[in-house]
């Protein structure tokens, strides 16, 4: 894999597999898992299904995956258009103990999360979760407090005004 190329092309492959896996998933989910494991009430004809947000959320994956999968399918089959070596686009990306770290700092906040989601509600819990993600991944400025301040009301209203479905 020597070459001008080598790691735009190392990197097209694994976006394909990635694609692949993600695409497999998603089929799962919306072929056995959300049919097999969301009950539906047949006395509730007018409220929104329970397999409403998970269909829509595995049928977006799928299309994400596919779209992932045809573009890198297409960039293998152009070597042409792959982007030169001296570009930013082609740096290799690695992860470290700063990444990992970060990875656990996610997790336990999504457990802590979790637990202030029964506790505070649903905005509260969100807005620190979000403003915690933003500061992680170095997004910190005047954007962070109104990024997770704004969203999770904007959510609130959304779900309670638009579908009728009350966060907790």
């Amino acid at each position: 894999m020597k070459g001008k190329n080598a790691s735009t092309i190392e990197m097209a492959r694994v976006n394909i597999i990635t694609g692949c896996v993600l695409i497999l998933f998603s089929l799962f989910a919306i072929l056995w898992l959300i049919p097999a494991y969301t009950v539906v009430q047949d006395d509730v004809r007018a409220a929104l299904s329970p397999r409403l947000f998970p269909y829509i959320t595995a049928t977006s994956l799928l299309i994400l995956s596919a779209i992932l999968l045809i573009t890198n399918l297409l960039k293998l089959r152009r070597p042409d258009n792959l982007v030169p070596e001296e570009s930013e686009e082609n740096e290799v990306l690695g992860f470290g103990v700063k990444e990992g770290v970060n990875c656990l700092v996610l997790a336990a906040g999504a457990g802590i999360y979790m637990l202030l989601l029964k506790h505070t509600g649903f905005v509260i819990a969100s807005s620190l979760m979000i403003a915690v993600s933003m500061y992680i991944s170095h997004n910190r400025g005047i954007v962070l407090p109104l990024v997770a301040l704004g969203f999770p009301w904007a959510m609130k209203l959304f779900f309670w005004y638009a579908l009728e479905v009350p966060l907790p």
